[in-house]
């Protein structure tokens, strides 16, 4: 009895592993890859630049400056040590994942 449990225990692992990974579909493949980057190069960010999850999100917004009630954009402006780490950690992920390096021409 407790084998035919373990072996139903397993199989529902194994099938809900296959609904995760769907092995041998290059959309599906391909779909995951393209959805868990911007989370990856968010924690990689949080990580390496130490921030919080807040505070990169905050760091995304279009920053905006009123003077005499007319509103003007503020390019967002960053450390060099930041610009720096943003390129490499944008450079890592598309190396891993074999794309071109695109926008930024990241080292």
């Amino acid at each position: 009895m407790t084998n035919k449990k373990t072996l139903q225990k397993n199989m529902s692992k194994e099938t809900n592993h296959n609904l995760l990974t769907n092995p041998g579909n290059m959309l599906f493949d391909l779909h995951k890859m393209l959805t868990d980057l911007p989370v990856r190069f968010r924690e990689q960010i949080t990580r390496e630049c130490g921030l919080s999850t807040p505070t990169h999100y905050r760091y995304l917004q279009p920053s905006v400056r009123i003077v005499n009630g007319e509103k003007s954009h503020v390019i967002q402006s960053f450390s060099n040590a930041e610009k720096h780490m943003i390129r490499k950690v944008y450079a890592e992920l598309f190396k891993f994942h074999g794309l071109s390096r695109g926008l930024y021409g990241a080292e």
